[in-house]
């Protein structure tokens, strides 16, 4: 079994209602190492209405192109930002991560078909934060 291509996301597609040219720049994925630049967004409150804090800072928009048959999950952890379950982004395809210590925080992408799973980890301290 494969890991589902992950891929990071760009142009003007909105995700919660911002484009990803805004979030982020010239953002790729090489060896499971995240590069490129996210810039500073000073308001950003549909990334989590009920919780102001949330609102503002830097974010990344990871895409996601499982098979048919595949489920696709994701968290962050290894900073104030943790997230302790996987949230499924199969329906979704993508999801905005809020990257607030590059260093310390990993992306987890976990592919699931029938009863085997594959998980990858993904380096986020080469991004460049504005």
């Amino acid at each position: 079994m494969t890991s589902v291509p992950v891929n990071a996301a760009s142009g003007d597609t909105q995700y919660y209602s911002v484009a990803a040219d805004k979030l982020q720049k010239n953002v790729i994925i090489q060896n499971n190492r995240v590069y490129g630049t996210l810039h500073n967004i000073t308001s950003y409150p549909e990334f989590n209405p009920s919780n102001p804090d949330e609102q503002k800072g830097h974010f990344l928009v990871l895409t996601f192109d499982p098979k048919e048959d595949e489920t696709v999950k994701t968290k962050i952890a290894g900073g104030p930002s943790t997230m302790l379950d996987y949230v499924d982004a199969t329906s979704d395809k993508y999801c905005v991560y809020r990257i607030q210590d590059k260093y310390k925080q990993k992306i987890y992408v976990k592919t699931e078909k029938d009863l085997s799973s594959v998980e990858e980890i993904y380096d986020l301290s080469t991004l460049k934060l504005e």
